[in-house]
């Protein structure tokens, strides 16, 4: 549904999608990347600033958590991907007008 648009967006990066016949419409996860012009979070303010209800997804690691502060290790690339990936709404009843208006805002617009 997004992703032929969203490749059009400097920046944004689309999470391989299996090549499946029906959708589950669990999540579309995106990675904001250091190129684009809004950081993961300004990003989010932005779709809520629209009623578009994004997630942060892997946020935070779970090496993060206190429970886990004895074993602590090297997770830079999990670091990462835990302050940019986003995941954009998703499920059946998800009109093209509300498709549009989530790539828009991704653009700029």
């Amino acid at each position: 549904m997004f992703t032929l648009p969203i490749t059009e967006v400097k920046g944004i990066t689309c999470i391989a999608r299996p090549d499946v016949d029906q959708d589950n419409y669990a999540y579309f996860p995106i990675i904001v990347k250091e190129n684009y012009p809004l950081s993961r979070d300004e990003l989010f303010e932005k779709f809520k600033e629209n009623n578009i209800f994004a997630r942060k997804y892997f946020y935070p690691i779970m090496s993060d958590l206190d429970i886990y502060a004895n074993f602590r290790s090297d997770v830079q690339k999990a670091k990462q991907l835990s302050e940019s990936v986003l995941c954009l709404p998703m499920y059946p009843t998800l009109s093209l007008d509300q498709c549009e208006l989530i790539v828009d805002i991704m653009k700029g617009n």
